[in-house]
């Protein structure tokens, strides 16, 4: 590159250095985040007797309410078929309630169990039978790998709960686990996704003894080996006798030592499970224990047999709305400083001072974007930046992040406005604004998109030009041919111009390239006939190539190819219903979501027309209007509310 040029590409730098710092309004609101809170349990009246699944409107009604639940734990029993395989019935049960809960935007915490009341015969599965049942359940839970939250381990003595033992897979007694329950948990955490956790009932017997015992592992998770796909990184912990003494948690020998260990690997598992009423219960403050133990969830229903006093005492003292904030994660922006201008192909430079405010962080995948959207809504670019801020290792506290990201070189010039997205790591959810992170701030959620704004609009501007284009313009030829001219100054050592076009997909494609015409300073005149353009609008670029390599991009032009009226389509926030206007005959409508399936479509004799999106789901679609001959006449942005 010319001495001249580099000087130039200097200053440019220079004063792209300008950043701007946001400060963010916190909000003291509950919010219904996934995979955290409250969560509705459903346990049975005796063995062939469950209570009832909540209807939609039940689950919605959760959703909505001040407990903002957004999790269901359910117990399976599986009494029935001890002398033989699940049925067919209980697994199409299974995958009811998952479907239910998916469409409620619900996650789902299971547990199988083989009895559920005392004082009848409980009895336990033989390690065969109980390996038979994995196997059947296995496809079940890989198809809702997405909705399950954890699994607790049930499966062994009364309510699954590792206790009373009838074929001995834990030591009655000492709750030791046994041989028989090894090999039940070993098949649990096969036959579970690997990317979801196994909570145990005994933190004590069920990890940290079993680990030791069985795989020679005695340190704790530590950061190194979190979400690693490990034994020891997949053993969670649910407590079912939270505040019911003093020791609630903990084996009576050596618990300095056991909260030493559960100091560091509570940070990294989930933690779960539900109140058992006590007069130690209703005398103590539970905060101070369900933070150090870094609770994730906590059942609002259970144990109230008797009453409901627990809940009751925990309302009374203001803890019940404090766990309704704190439990699991609870991410908050503070501070941003963000730079106002960035070039094409260079890097983006975020500053982030972000608090966890809830006990505990996520804990299963989930991706970071950061999302360029440009004021009118009508174009967006993300790009993900999970490597570099994942919610998982946020414990609580302060964190400052800096997020550094490259731009691509085909990203248009121009405003955009920018975003924090953090969908589900599914792709069936991922898509599904309920299943976004919503940062706890104020005047940054965007719900039908699960967008947080950054309150900061960013200018993409090209790179310094090798030359001075003093003109590119377009105009429509014969047929739907496009004739493109451009007029250069000051052209010294150019190689040439690549004639891009854009596609419907959005993404440019090289249509043509010529060289130089020579070093001049008072330039040179081109023009190129376009003969394949589509649609009714061609939208070109020219790629313009230094002869050390380095190129630019022009200002983006659109050239008409009729006369026809352009289609508009109002409004874009839609709730039911929306408007396409324009002259067009026998027009084909197609609705597409934001991964590209197709999920409406209608033959259309004449325009205007009144189309009809109240079955969509909410979130970001795109309209394709293509005429009698399937070329595609416009495109469009709506956000079904």
């Amino acid at each position: 590159m010319r001495p001249l040029l580099l000087f130039v590409c200097f200053l440019c730098c220079q004063l792209l250095q300008s950043q701007t710092t946001i400060t963010y309004q916190t909000s003291n609101l509950p919010i219904a985040n996934p995979e955290r809170g409250w969560f509705y349990s459903i346990g049975a009246w005796s063995n062939n007797d469950l209570q009832p699944f909540p209807s939609a409107a039940e689950l919605a009604n959760m959703r909505s309410g001040n407990d903002k639940i957004t999790l269901v734990r359910r117990y399976y029993l599986l009494d029935d078929f001890l002398n033989g395989p699940i049925s067919q019935s209980l697994l199409n049960q299974f995958q009811s309630d998952c479907d239910a809960l998916r469409a409620a935007g619900f996650k789902l915490i299971p547990r199988f169990s083989y009895n559920w009341s005392y004082g009848l015969p409980q009895l336990d599965p033989t390690v065969s039978r109980a390996h038979q049942h994995l196997e059947q359940l296995r496809p079940y839970l890989a198809n809702n790998e997405d909705i399950i939250a954890h699994v607790e381990a049930g499966f062994i003595g009364h309510f699954g709960e590792w206790h009373n033992s009838s074929e001995n897979h834990v030591d009655n007694f000492t709750l030791a686990v046994r041989p028989g329950g090894h090999a039940i948990l070993d098949s649990l955490l096969k036959a579970t996704p690997q990317s979801r956790m196994v909570a145990t009932r005994y933190y004590y017997h069920n990890k940290m003894k079993y680990l030791e015992n069985y795989h020679g592992q005695t340190r704790p998770v530590t950061q190194s080996m979190a979400f690693g796909g490990g034994v020891a990184a997949r053993i969670g912990t649910h407590n079912d006798a939270i505040m019911f003494d003093a020791d609630w948690m903990w084996h009576h020998d050596s618990i300095p030592q056991q909260r030493d260990y559960a100091d560091e690997d509570l940070q990294w598992v989930v933690t779960s499970g539900e109140p058992l009423p006590s007069s130690f219960g209703l005398s103590n403050n539970p905060m101070p224990e369900l933070s150090f133990l870094r609770f994730n969830s906590l059942a609002m229903n259970a144990n109230i047999e008797g009453g409901t006093d627990l809940y009751d005492y925990w309302k009374a003292q203001g803890y019940y709305d404090e766990l309704t904030l704190q439990l699991g994660h609870r991410y908050q922006l503070r501070e941003a400083t963000i730079d106002n201008e960035v070039e094409q192909n260079g890097r983006l430079r975020i500053n982030l001072e972000l608090d966890n405010v809830g006990f505990a962080s996520l804990y299963n995948p989930r991706t970071s974007e950061l999302i360029f959207r440009t004021p009118n809504q009508q174009s967006e670019f993300s790009i993900d930046i999970t490597s570099q801020l994942d919610l998982r290792y946020l414990q609580n506290g302060s964190h400052t992040l800096t997020v550094d990201i490259p731009i691509p070189s085909d990203l248009e010039t121009g405003a955009y406005d920018l975003y924090l997205h953090f969908p589900d790591a599914s792709p069936r959810l991922r898509s599904d604004p309920r299943y976004s992170i919503q940062l706890a701030n104020q005047g940054t959620w965007e719900s039908a998109t699960g967008y947080n704004s950054l309150q900061h609009r960013v200018s993409v501007v090209s790179l310094p030009l090798p030359l001075d284009l003093l003109a590119f313009t377009g105009k429509a030829g014969e047929g739907r041919s496009v004739e493109l001219n451009w007029q250069t100054q000051n052209e010294i050592h150019v190689h040439g111009f690549e004639l891009e076009r854009r596609l419907s997909s959005g993404q440019w494609k090289s249509i043509d390239f010529l060289p130089s015409k020579g070093n001049a300073a008072a330039g040179h005149a081109y023009a190129y006939t376009d003969a394949t353009a589509e649609g009714a609008l061609a939208y070109y670029r020219l790629k313009m190539l230094d002869q050390d390599g380095t190129f630019s991009y022009s200002a983006v032009i659109a050239v008409p190819l009729s006369n026809q009226t352009p289609i508009r389509l109002y409004p874009s926030l839609v709730k039911g219903e929306f408007r396409v206007e324009g002259k067009l005959d026998n027009a084909m409508v197609k609705i597409y979501d934001g991964v590209g399936v197709e999920r409406q479509a209608a033959i259309l004799t004449e325009l205007p027309v009144v189309i009809d999106a109240s079955q969509l789901p909410s979130g970001t679609y795109y309209v394709l209007i293509f005429d009698r001959d399937g070329q595609m006449r416009s495109r469009h942005q709506i956000v079904k509310q």
